[in-house]
């Protein structure tokens, strides 16, 4: 799971090759004010951490140092302490250590006495209330008088990285950390807000792909406070050793949230065995290896954390690659963004600015050391712009399918009922065939066949009364059948035409039930199909039987005509009761249905209005323009 040394100098050399074309430093004898001059030092041989600064000093014989004067100090992987002797300070100013070193102490030792006068606290895992100086830097204040005695530095550090010490005036320094600040503070509550905002909308609209973008972005938030000195020196204030453990759940965080969210947005796919494997996994698995922190030296737990997040993001990119390969549209949509988000996010947590890699090659220097400080904050800002935009595109992305799909349900279920009323109407002209022709027929036979018993056979009155009585009653059934069989299907319109079966249908209401139907029809019967003629009729008919059942009415009318290419039905009646409407009664919402079905079969529109003393329903379906030309 960890990467061997060789491993990282190679890509550290790849990615410095990309940052070369990025950063510009300046040259080295052009040394910005804003950061000091280098500062030289002596390195003691074979200093540890259990070394006083009296043994290094003052006891006999104390340590060696090197002869040589350095600039730069390159720590190595492991609990390592170092003992520096800074040589060449004049007057008074700051010396400043940067960021991203866990211990320095600075004393300062009387060279005549020798007496040790200042021990001073500085370094990452140092509370912010033990340094004299509080700085998002690694930094020491030094007198005047200072400056003409011997000044020793300790620094332990168990992870390679290059210090590169420098002597800054006070007033720049003071201005620099206060323009710093001001930009970690804008840039800090930008993001902020993003998360708060995020997590809102995600629990407003219970969508978990919010929330966990707004973790995402709060880890990124607290590693970036570990990597800026922020969080140390003014946010876990009084913690003695937390940058270390914040930093290492940041990372775990980080990996975890981001894969949970891609999860999450790429929902399309999810029982994928590929999106399982190659994200959700991996994710899951993070805070397991995060555990590793509590039962290994800290700095090889570092190492196998900072390691598996780099493995998991590359992943997670060969995954959306196959899923995009796939044409799954949604890894499409997601891989260009991912692509600029991962690679910097991911090298700005796990590979310190000061790696001793990218400095010994020149790609960087402590000349671009302020922007530095605040690119990783400019690369949280991209990631929550570009996430912001790539969710915001899904969400209307997903809208417009949700738009999509319910027409295309609404198409189907307009199929569905189309050949229900299809496969309805066919089995009702069956039925009522079956009972014109075979019941109908039989009983016309049988009635028939009583009467002429009745004319050549001898039988007593009482028996004649009988046959007689049931002659009469299976003419009756005759004429019950017969109109069960026009209900079912009106042979009127294809024997003598669907304006003459209107016209018998508004005739027959009005002899059956007492109301006053009136009737107009200015419609040309040939701008009618069979279809539209039959479905017309069933509606008509549904009308006017719905309002003989609830409408209580006197009298009712319905007119049919064209207007604009379209066929325009209206029916009225005077009723006092609501029957054109979904009522609650069953028998009435099952009539609407009927009629609504129906209407959409003929791509039509329904109107109802009871808003006048008249209750009014219309219907109106287009014509077809072959048989309007016509």
């Amino acid at each position: 799971m960890n990467l061997s040394a060789r491993t990282w100098r190679n890509f550290y050399l790849v990615i410095a090759s990309l940052l070369q074309f990025v950063i510009w430093s300046e040259p080295a004898d052009a040394e910005p004010k804003a950061n000091g001059r280098p500062v030289q030092f002596l390195i003691a041989n074979g200093a540890s951490e259990q070394q006083t600064i009296s043994q290094i000093c003052c006891e006999p014989p104390g340590l060696a140092f090197q002869e040589h004067p350095q600039t730069q100090l390159v720590t190595a992987y492991g609990r390592n302490s170092y003992w520096l002797k800074i040589t060449g300070i004049s007057g008074p100013g700051v010396l400043d250590f940067g960021t991203i070193v866990d211990d320095v102490r600075l004393f300062v030792v009387d060279p005549v006495t020798p007496d040790v006068v200042i021990t001073d606290l500085a370094g990452d895992q140092i509370a912010s209330g033990d340094r004299d100086l509080t700085s998002s830097h690694n930094a020491f204040a030094i007198a005047g008088s200072d400056s003409n005695r011997s000044i020793f530095v300790r620094i332990v550090h168990d992870n390679g990285l290059v210090i590169q010490p420098r002597f800054v005036a006070k007033d720049v320094f003071v201005k620099r950390e206060r323009d710093a600040l001001l930009v970690h503070a804008s840039v800090m509550g930008a993001s902020i807000f993003v998360v708060i905002f995020n997590l809102c909308l995600g629990l407003l609209l219970r969508k978990l792909l919010f929330v966990y973008y707004s973790a995402f972005v709060a880890s990124l938030l607290i590693s970036n406070l570990v990597l800026s000195g922020v969080g140390p020196a003014f946010v876990w204030t009084g913690l003695t050793g937390a940058t270390s453990h914040i930093r290492e759940l940041a990372i775990v965080g980080v990996s975890l949230f981001f894969g949970l969210m891609l999860y999450q947005f790429l929902e399309t796919v999810r029982k994928s065995l590929v999106l399982r494997i190659g994200i959700l996994f991996p994710a899951l698995l993070s805070p397991i290896v995060g555990c590793l922190w509590f039962v290994l030296p800290q700095w090889r737990a570092h190492q196998i954390i900072a390691s598996y997040s780099f493995l998991t993001t590359a992943l997670v990119l060969l995954s959306i690659v196959i899923l995009a390969a796939k044409r799954d549209h949604r890894s499409r949509l997601l891989l260009p963004t991912l692509i600029l988000v991962t690679v910097p996010t991911t090298l700005m947590i796990i590979i310190p600015k000061n790696d001793p890699t990218l400095w010994q090659i020149g790609v960087l220097s402590i000349d671009a050391i302020l922007i530095i400080d605040h690119l990783f904050e400019l690369v949280i800002l991209a990631d929550a712009f570009l996430f912001s935009l790539l969710f915001s595109f899904a969400i209307r992305l997903a809208e417009a399918e949700a738009v999509r799909a319910n027409q295309e349900l609404a198409l189907v279920q307009g199929k569905i009922s189309q050949r229900i009323i299809d496969v309805v109407d066919v089995e009702r002209r069956r039925i009522a065939a079956d009972l014109h022709d075979t019941a109908g027929q039989g009983m016309l036979a049988v009635s028939a066949r009583l009467t002429q018993l009745l004319q050549k056979e001898k039988f007593t009155s009482k028996q004649e009364s009988e046959i007689s009585r049931t002659a009469n009653y299976s003419r009756g059934v005759i004429g019950d059948l017969r109109r069960i069989s026009h209900d079912l299907h009106p042979a009127v319109i294809d024997h003598l035409g669907w304006r003459r079966a209107i016209e018998d249908l508004f005739e027959q209401f009005t002899e059956n039930t007492g109301i006053i139907a009136s009737l107009e029809i200015d419609v040309a019967e040939e701008l009618l199909t069979d279809f539209q003629q039959l479905h017309l009729y069933r509606i008509s008919q549904e009308v006017l039987t719905n309002i003989a059942k609830h409408s209580k009415a006197a009298n009712c009318s319905g007119i049919f005509l064209v207007e604009n290419d379209c066929l325009i039905a209206r029916f009225w009646d005077d009723g006092k009761v609501a029957v054109q409407t979904h009522r609650p009664e069953a028998t009435t919402a099952i009539g609407q249905m009927i009629i609504d079905q129906r209407v959409r079969a003929l791509d039509g529109d329904v109107q109802r209005d009871l808003t006048t003393g008249q209750k009014h329903i219309g219907i109106s379906f287009p014509l077809e323009r072959e048989r309007l030309d016509g």
